[in-house]
């Protein structure tokens, strides 16, 4: 993160002008002047302008995992405003801005488009109880509730609020997983100190300054809120890339395809009946019909040569169900109920996706799995940096179409044989022999064909440097 723009984190100003409205149209935007000080957006805008790059633009903020979690909190502040209307008398399930001229997707039922995961919903639907009652929320900590034992937290008693404990200073080294003759793609144990002992930021920071302007397109407007901590953006952003626009207008393609359907073609769908469909966690189409483009972006460059390709195992176990049984026993009769079905065929996705560390760069590929085999293997590749251009550290991680995520198993060598153990999933990235990474996908692919053994092997340099363990378990993947 940066800290750069003319904006501010969520300040315990900005959330005690939000939570002072009673009414959406009061916190909603378009608002200007001194009523922009109470607009959830705004500070809402502020975390995206304030770390910069490319959650600072409207294109390509969710490539963040920040995003995640900013929204997240956002949520959090929308409930506590919610339960200050309940307390004041006023209704949120209808207290929807009355703007004659709402902008393009905002009307009360304007469809809200978030296939697989859900069925399509109305935006006055969103507003519900019922939808606010699918998540929940701890109090925000206060030094009452003792910052809700938050281990990152401390009351400072001379203001009465929380405040961030102190980081202390790592002092182990880097060490990784395995010998750095013995793989360029090198497991990083999870704890290796960051920032300035590897200069992770000046150098990603430098590589992206000397490349020009992020080329994402429009940024978020600024936030009520000024942080006199930041510095201005030596980066910036650019007209978006023709890769990027490309990839940005398929999910607004979609939804506009879901709003015209809804509405010729198709019966419209009243709040009653949407009252029932999110409660049903079934895919609303098959996972084998989604789709998503890579960018190819890296460092703020589209470049095809700046991208390797390193191998993935993909290994999917049923689980038993609920009485204990093994659900292949019974077939599709089993699949049938299982939570979240994707096609009845059986087949289905897991997702692999990598993520840079200390590079801007993500790329996201698919395997298809048989579910109603007890085990079912196979091989996909994904995108990493191309250690020809530098070496980078790179975060592998997969989930099914349901997005349960898949646990990593990382290759090492124990008393000379070849093992997969459990790992974090993150990598050093280097050229050095033997490559674990190839050209093209092709070639990935290619050299896994002959490798039988797919967990533990005695198998050559061809053997992936990581295996996914998926299921419809709900372990924690990352227990290692």
């Amino acid at each position: 993160m940066f800290v750069v723009g003319d904006s501010a984190l969520f300040t315990k100003e900005g959330l005690r002008n939000v939570l002072s409205r009673r009414n959406y149209a009061q916190i909603a935007e378009p608002l200007f002047g001194e009523d922009y000080m109470y607009s959830l957006e705004g500070h809402h805008n502020g975390p995206h302008v304030w770390v910069g790059g490319h959650i600072s633009a409207l294109n390509s903020a969710p490539w963040d995992p920040v995003f995640y979690m900013h929204h997240a909190y956002v949520d959090a502040v929308w409930e506590r405003f919610r339960e200050g209307q309940v307390a004041n008398g006023v209704n949120p399930e209808t207290d929807y801005p009355r703007n004659p001229a709402p902008p393009n997707g905002h009307a009360a039922n304007d469809i809200i488009d978030f296939r697989p995961y859900i069925s399509p919903i109305t935006n006055i639907f969103g507003m519900t109880n019922f939808v606010a009652r699918l998540v929940r929320y701890e109090p925000f900590p206060t030094c009452e509730n003792t910052c809700n034992n938050s281990p990152h937290l401390r009351c400072d008693q001379s203001r009465r609020i929380c405040i961030s404990r102190n980081r202390p200073v790592p002092q182990a080294s880097f060490v990784s997983a395995q010998s750095s003759s013995s793989a360029s793609v090198t497991p990083i144990e999870s704890g290796a100190p960051r920032g300035s002992a590897f200069r992770v930021e000046s150098r990603s920071q430098a590589r992206a300054e000397a490349r020009g302007p992020l080329p994402v397109g429009q940024k978020f407007r600024s936030s009520p809120v000024r942080d006199a901590r930041t510095r201005a953006d030596s980066i910036g952003t650019g007209p978006a890339a023709p890769s990027i626009r490309t990839a940005s207008n398929q999910v607004r393609a979609r939804a506009s395809s879901s709003a015209r359907a809804t509405s010729v073609g198709r019966r419209r769908r009243d709040v009653s009946w949407n009252a029932t469909s999110p409660m049903d966690h079934r895919q609303s189409i098959s996972s084998l019909d989604r789709s998503f483009t890579n960018t190819f972006v890296l460092d703020g460059s589209v470049d095809l040569k700046r991208w390797v390709y390193v191998p993935v195992h993909i290994v999917y176990t049923r689980s038993p169900n609920a009485e204990g049984e093994d659900p292949t026993l019974l077939g599709n009769a089993e699949l049938a109920n299982d939570i979240c079905p994707t096609a009845n065929s059986g087949a289905s996705k897991v997702y692999v996706a990598s993520n840079g560390l200390d590079y801007y760069g993500s790329y996201k590929e698919f395997a298809i799995i048989d579910e109603r085999q007890p085990v079912s293997v196979t091989t996909t590749a994904v995108g990493i940096k191309n250690p020809d251009f530098g070496d980078g550290e790179v975060l592998f991680t997969a989930y099914d179409s349901c997005g349960r995520p898949c646990r990593p198993m990382c290759s090492t060598f124990v008393n000379g044989q070849q093992k997969y153990k459990a790992c974090s999933g993150a990598f050093k990235i280097s050229s050095a022999a033997p490559a674990m990474y190839r050209y093209s996908y092709k070639e990935a692919i290619a050299a896994n064909i002959l490798s039988l053994n797919l967990i533990d092997s005695n198998a050559d340099d061809s053997s992936p440097p990581v295996t996914f363990m998926c299921g419809n378990n709900k372990a924690w993947p990352w227990d290692y």
